[in-house]
């Protein structure tokens, strides 16, 4: 009985270290561009394949992630992509293409553990095993993807015109070839609110997000003006009929509905505070209508007008309760506390043609000026932290979110700067699925980018995903009878 208690007491004092040393060996490191990742859960290694916690995976990836307790399955979520795993089954679908795996996910010790490489893969990360030091490495790269345009517009000729914008979840809406809006979800374009939506079976010519998750929709059932839009939020569908006034210039009055005819508004879009805020291209007596006006307590007010020295709305941009508009004649306005002046005037090198904001700062761009332009104490100049390429470069079209802005040159198909978080950088040329002189295989046969193409209609996701309309050209023709094709492209960081 001695020996077997001396026996005990000897294990008791070796077993914590022995445990510790075989956990030291076994150690399984995941890396994600340079960084350890620490997971709640060690990972483990199963029949060669490395599994780690499923939600801890998925966020690292940017991906979001779904647990269904009833079946036990994983759903993840990031851009196009959906990946659905189950707890003890080898099969796994991308995009609802049937995946085998070569170990199923499981639960250990209370943790759900997915399988790594094949998230990783899924997700179009770089994912490899370094065997001596029991690593997985995990890098992210860019990556461009083209995404079919057939369902939402058809286009024979340079120049069409697409509609397109991110709803706040970052999901890619367009309006239809036909009728109606459509979503682009797992990989294909969906009917939006296919069972409720009013505008399903109308031609849509504008939409626009807000950031509270409000769709307004210009929609057209025969005719060519229209006297209200459609507005969407999760209660439901709401009809905002247009502005009705009387005016009277030296001819008796007339009443009428401000209600744009054949080219729209000028300026459809929410303010940063989710306010609906329109300008009209209509004018009558004399009078125009081409100011800027909100939707605020169920009714429209005017906050201007042209007639207060301001040409019609060229563009518009938001830093708190204040407005900033540049108008046709590439002037600078604010309107604050409801006084509208005109900003520091322009020389002919300081005109901005479109309007951003990053960190509460305005910027702006075009107008015949090269590169950046930033507001600061009362003028224009160029925009410090960004470098001297992007200044020498003629830029044309700008989109942002408030983390990520993009602009794109004119000059040069390839050449589109990318800013996240305060810092600009050159969208990698390694990254771009085409060049102006080489036809690339994403390329159809016969078609090569157009002469004086760029990547224009530039729209950024509120997570900073990046899509952008290309023009190719169709050389399998006579010079004067060959047609364009238009593709879309998403740009992304995976």
């Amino acid at each position: 009985m001695k020996r077997i208690c001396l026996f005990i007491i000897a294990l008791c004092l070796i077993t914590p270290y022995n445990l510790a040393a075989a956990s030291s060996e076994n150690k399984i490191n995941v890396v994600i561009n340079g960084v350890i990742q620490k997971f709640d859960a060690p990972a483990q290694l199963k029949n060669g394949s490395v599994l780690v916690p499923m939600r801890a995976i998925f966020e690292s990836l940017g991906a979001s992630v779904e647990w269904k307790q009833d079946n036990q399955q994983i759903i993840a979520r990031k851009d196009f992509e959906t990946i659905v795993l189950t707890v003890s089954s080898k099969k796994a679908t991308i995009n609802n293409q049937n995946v085998e795996l070569n170990v199923a996910p499981q639960i250990i010790y209370g943790s759900t553990m997915v399988p790594l490489r094949f998230v990783g893969e899924a997700l179009g990360a770089d994912v490899k095993w370094s065997e001596s030091d029991k690593t997985v490495n995990i890098s992210r790269k860019e990556k461009w993807e083209r995404i079919d345009l057939s369902e939402i517009t058809s286009t024979t000729q340079y120049g069409t015109s697409y509609i397109m914008d991110w709803s706040p979840d970052n999901i890619l809406t367009g309006v239809a070839t036909t009728t109606g809006i459509v979503q682009y979800i797992d990989g294909e374009w969906k009917q939006f609110d296919a069972e409720y939506s009013p505008v399903k079976d109308m031609k849509v010519n504008h939409i626009k997000w807000s950031q509270d998750g409000k769709l307004v929709v210009v929609a057209r059932n025969g005719g060519v003006g229209v006297d209200h839009v459609w507005q969407y939020s999760k209660s439901g569908w709401e009809k905002i009929n247009l502005p009705r006034v009387t005016v009277q210039m030296g001819k008796p009055p007339k009443d009428f509905i401000i209600g744009p005819t054949s080219n729209d508004f000028l300026y459809l879009d929410w303010s940063n505070d989710n306010v609906l805020t329109a300008s009209f291209n209509v004018s009558e007596y004399g009078v125009s209508f081409m100011g800027l006006w909100q939707y605020t307590d169920n009714k429209w007010n005017e906050l201007y007008t042209v007639q207060e020295g301001i040409g019609y709305v060229g563009d518009v941009a938001y830093i708190n309760k204040d407005i900033y508009i540049v108008d046709h004649l590439l002037r600078t306005f604010v309107l604050e506390n409801n006084v509208l002046r005109k900003l520091s005037s322009n020389d002919s090198e300081n005109k901005t043609e479109k309007l951003f904001v990053q960190n509460g700062q305005l910027f702006g761009i075009g107008g015949g000026t090269q590169g950046i332009l930033k507001y600061h104490n009362g003028k224009w100049s160029r925009g410090d932290k960004i470098s001297t390429e992007i200044h020498k470069a003629w830029l044309a079209e700008v989109a942002y979110s408030k983390t990520t802005v993009v602009v794109t040159s004119p000059n040069d198909i390839n050449l589109m700067w990318l800013q996240t978080r305060g810092n600009w950088s050159k969208v990698s040329d390694k990254a771009l699925p085409f060049t102006f002189k080489e036809p690339n295989t994403k390329i159809p046969d016969g078609y090569r980018i157009a002469e004086g193409a760029y990547a224009n209609q530039v729209s950024v996701s509120p997570n900073g995903k990046i899509v952008s309309v290309i023009t190719v050209q169709d050389i399998r023709t006579d010079l004067s009878a060959r047609p364009f094709k238009q593709y879309l492209w998403l740009y992304h960081v995976v």
